[in-house]
Formats: structure tokens, sequence, C-alpha cells
């Protein structure tokens, strides 16, 4: 037997009732057609949209950054924004302003502590309590940063990964001899900066402090193989991040509200008025001290001992303090390209070209985390980009991890890159490597520091030129194995930091990029 109608729940549901009259069946047949036409309205909304999205994204040209941390990724990406979207960049170039500080905060806090850890040591070893300090303590100073304090039984800031955070054996930095000739000159400075920590947290708190990413740490003992990998004992250390670009968003409403208070006499102060006046009046109180711990000669010394230094952008900021720390600071484009501000998770970015050529197009980049737990992420990406740029930070070879100091940077970008150039979503992508730091790599390399001692089958001359062909060979050599187009492949040695240049280069990148888009659209 068939199924008739009356067997179909939703026909039941559906059916009019059998003792409807006949003015209820015009009611519900106007309401049964009002609800088709408002049905065929979303229909037809949706279809508009569905195609000006597919007109948009034909429009779009979409870009991917990758890169282990620290590569120079927002970097490069602030270098579009400057080259090609100078409006949106002036717009937000204020909101750089907190970070700024930050990055000259975070950098005293860290010295300040190396060098009273340095100094407490030598004085317990004078009074005969111990002979050397355990290689293996840690520097903490959260706790510090919290209560605006800090103490000998330990400090470990939320610095940058770069920052060296291991505790020194005395007499281990051969500069610091000259720190305690000036042991107590220094100790009554540094104490005057103790208000630092607080300033520290509080600027954390105006970004919107996501928390501190927890990483290895420690000091290379040997290198094992041809990119230097160490046999390395581990501990641990954290930095500041946040986990969007939001942080600018809530700056800007932040400095619109300020202007607005300012424009109608207003007299009320925010929770975040008063922690601005705050660190304002502390940062004015200590500038002086600031200048004088970093213009010190034989802290310069003991810092630029350090196993790991202080950084690629510290000492710009820290020669900048005066200036910073003004009230009326207001960042400069160079300012903002050197900052550093550690994110978390994938960014997305739309650039619309104001000027130029191709003026009123698109671009969306997509700033993937670096580190190694966020690296599973890159894949979903790849299927709907256009272009990647992929950051190699040549100055990288006696370096290792923020997240995993057991892993040589310059091996780790080696294999990053063969992961890019072997993924079969990706084989018709064009390609773009920024041998990036080129910079850095030139003064590492003036220093003494030999790149043959890292990467041991290296027999050329121990100099930036020769270093960086190596290195492009090498490159070349890995993306021909995986037998993609030659044409596909561009690549430049960069200095990020260096707008000119990078500008220069990004003209060329663009239209590389955006030659080989169109052609896919047969418009050219």
């Amino acid at each position: 037997m068939g199924i008739t109608a009356d067997a179909d729940p939703f026909a039941l549901a559906l059916r009019p009732p059998a003792d409807e009259t006949p003015e209820e069946r015009d009611v519900r047949l106007q309401a049964e057609a009002e609800a088709k036409r408002r049905s065929d309205e979303i229909d037809s909304m949706l279809q508009a949209e569905a195609l000006s999205l597919k007109k948009r994204q034909k429009r779009e040209i979409r870009v991917l950054l990758l890169g282990q941390g620290e590569s120079g990724k927002s970097t490069t990406l602030k270098n579009f924004q400057l080259s090609y979207a100078q409006r949106s960049w002036a717009a937000e170039k204020s909101a750089w302003r907190v970070v700024i500080q930050l990055n000259v905060v975070r950098s005293v806090n860290f010295i300040a502590a190396a060098v009273e850890k340095e100094l407490e040591a030598y004085k317990a070893a004078i009074a005969g309590e111990v002979q050397e300090l355990d290689p293996d303590a840690d520097v903490d100073i959260d706790n510090d940063i919290e209560a605006g304090t800090s103490s000998a039984e330990g400090r470990r800031a939320s610095t940058p990964s770069t920052f060296s955070s291991q505790s020194l054996f005395i007499g281990s930095n051969p500069a610091a001899k000259n720190l305690v000739k000036k042991a107590d000159e220094l100790t009554a400075l540094i104490a005057r900066l103790k208000p630092l920590y607080g300033v520290q947290r509080a600027l954390e708190r105006m970004l919107g402090r996501e928390g501190t990413d927890e990483a290895c740490e420690n000091a290379p003992v040997k290198a094992t193989n041809g990119f230097g990998i160490p046999k390395l004992k581990t501990r641990r250390s954290t930095e500041f991040f946040v986990r969007t670009t939001g942080w600018k968003d809530t700056l800007t409403r932040f400095q619109a509200q300020m202007r607005s208070r300012s424009s109608t006499g207003s007299s009320t102060e925010s929770p975040t008025d008063v922690r601005r006046d705050q660190v304002g009046a502390k940062l004015a109180n200590c500038s002086s001290d600031m200048i004088a711990l970093w213009g010190d000669s034989a802290v310069r010394e003991f810092t630029g001992k350090m196993s790991d230094g202080l950084g690629d952008e510290a000492e710009f900021f820290l020669g900048n303090i005066a200036r910073i720390v003004d009230p009326l600071y207001a960042p400069t484009d160079e300012d903002v390209i050197r900052a550093r501000l550690r994110t978390m998770g994938v960014q997305e970015h739309r650039i619309k070209m104001e000027n130029g050529p191709y003026q009123g197009r698109e671009w969306v980049v997509y700033d993937v985390g670096g580190a190694r737990s966020q690296r599973a992420q890159w894949a979903k990406y790849f299927s709907a980009i256009h272009a990647i740029i992929f950051l190699a930070p040549i100055s990288a070879f006696d370096q290792h991890l923020h997240e995993d100091r057991r892993v040589n940077r310059l091996d780790d970008t080696v294999q990053l890159w063969k992961q890019v150039c072997s993924n079969k979503l990706i084989q018709n992508t064009e390609i773009v490597v920024f041998l990036n730091k080129q910079d850095l790599l030139a003064r590492k390399l003036a220093s003494g520091i030999r790149f043959s001692s890292w990467v041991r089958n290296y027999r050329g001359a121990e100099d930036a030129e020769s270093v960086s062909n190596y290195l492009k060979t090498k490159f070349t050599d890995i993306f021909r194995q995986s037998q993609r187009p030659p044409s596909s492949l561009h690549m430049f040695f960069t200095s990020v930091v260096d707008t000119k240049a990078t500008s220069i280069t990004l003209v060329a990148v663009q239209d590389g990029i955006l030659k080989n888009h169109l052609s896919d659209l047969d418009l050219i």
C-alpha cells in the first residue's frame, strides 16, 4: 500500500483544519504568502551577499606571513601599512605609545634585575655565604611587578624572549668586575627604579594583558650538528602577550574619550585615566635614573656580554628614553616599526591600497603565530591564499627558540622551509622569501661571532655577504628539490626595520604577486 499524504507527519502538521472557515482560510493564505515573500527576500539577500563576497574576494589579494617567532612577520606587516595605507597607519600610530613605553620599561627592569643579582652574588661571596651562584636558579620578578617592589629571592619579568634570565656565576661575565667597583652607587640607583615593576604591570593591563607564555631557557653547551643544535639544561621564563589586535581598538577608544573630555571640560577621571596618570608620573620621576642606568659604561659592558643580550630593538628604545617618557611624546614611524608586542593566535589584517597603480585593491594579510604550539593552524590557510611571505631570520644562527631552547633557530627555520616547499596545497602559490635581519647578521659577524662555529659544513668567509649568499643557495636548493616552477620563488635580502629599503622590496613583491593574480583571472 502506497504512502498517503495523511501518513506524512509534515503534511499532517501543515494541513488546514477540517473545520476551517472561509475567513480563516483567507487569513492563512495571506500569512503563507507573506512568509514566502519574506523567505524569497532573505534568499535574494543571501544570493546578493554571496555574489558581492565573490566579487570582493576576486579583488582581494590574500597573503600568508610565515616564520618562527621573532622572525620579522609583524614588522613586515607594519611596512605594508606604512607603504600602502598611510591614512590608516597615521590613525592608529598613537595607539603604539603604550607598547613602546612597555618596551622601554621592560628592558630597564631586565637590566636592573640582572645587575642587582650579580651585585648580590658578589656581596654574598665576599661575606663567605656562597662560592658561586646556582646556575639553575630562576630569575623571578612576576610577583614583584604585581607588588611594585623587588627582592633578592628572585625576579622573573615578562621580558622579551631574547633576554637571558639565567643566573650568572660570579666572574663568569668578564664585565661583572666593573660592576662591583660601583656596587653602592648602582644598588642605590636600582632601588630608585623599583617603581618601574609596578609600571610594567600597569602598562600590560592597559594593553589587555592575556598572560605570560612559558618557555625553556638556558645557555648552549656544545654544537651537535650542522646547524649547531646544542645540548641544554632547561629552565622556564615567561613573556607577556596579547591574543588579538583588539588592544589597538581599546587604546584608540580610550584616546578618543580623553579628547572628548578635554573638549567638554569634564573633570571626571576613569580608572584608566588614573592608571595612565600614575604611569606617566612614575616614568617622569624615574626618567633620569633610567637614563643613568643605561648610560653607565659598566652596565652597558655587562649587558653586552650576557649570553642573549637585550634583543634586537631594545637598544634603540633605551637610547631614546628621554623622548619616549616625555608627557607629549608621539611615536614616530621608526618607533612603531621597531616596537615589539608578542601576539598569540592568527591575526587578520585588511590593508586597502591608498596609492599606486593598484589603488583600491584590498590585501588580506594573515599573520599566523610562529611559536611551535601555533603551527598546526597554518595548513588550513594554505588553500585560499595567493602568496606566502616566508621570513627567515638569518642572523639567528647562534640563538635558540623561545619556546624550546634545545632547538637552534636557524635549523628550525630550515626545517620549516622544507615543510612549506613540500606541501602539496601550495604547489601553485607564489612564495616570497625574506632572508631577514641582514643588518644584525653583519653586526654579529663583525663582533667576532663565527658562523662556521654553528654551521659546521660552512667553509666560506666570515662576512655578511658570503654567509648570506651561502644561505640563499641552501634555501634555493631546498625549493628546487620540491620540483616547483622556479618562477614562483622570489627571494630578497632584507632588514625590515629599514623602512626605505623594505618599501622598495615591497614594490617588487606587490608587482610580482598582483601580476600573477591578475593573470589567473585572465585580466592580463
